[in-house]
């Protein structure tokens, strides 16, 4: 199973920290990453969009259940305008997070 799921544990930014490490170490093997409910903030989220962009097998994010809000959805949406980026990706969770209620088209 190449999945990372630390979802129910509270992340610090130190947590980022070492998490960007590890997904960085082993990027040709992470084919899904679950942080939900994690407490994982804007700052949080957008400290880790990079290494999360660049996993060339990434094919499940969820982050549903944190503390995202509509300001990171810019970020996220230009990443994946970007074909550089997220090459793999098929299902991105942002359920139930503080105000993203609708997902913007490139995510439909």
């Amino acid at each position: 199973n190449n999945s990372l799921d630390l979802s129910g544990i509270p992340l610090t930014a130190k947590d980022m920290e070492r998490l960007s490490s590890y997904l960085q170490s082993n990027a040709g093997r992470v084919s899904s990453v679950e942080l939900c409910f994690t407490e994982l903030t804007d700052e949080a989220f957008l400290q880790l969009l990079p290494t999360l962009s660049a996993l060339p097998l990434l094919n499940t994010l969820s982050l549903n259940g944190n503390r995202l809000t509509k300001a990171v959805l810019r970020d996220l949406t230009d990443t994946l305008k970007d074909p550089e980026k997220f090459p793999s990706v098929t299902w991105i969770d942002l359920g139930n997070n503080v105000d993203i209620f609708c997902l913007p088209q490139p995510f439909l």
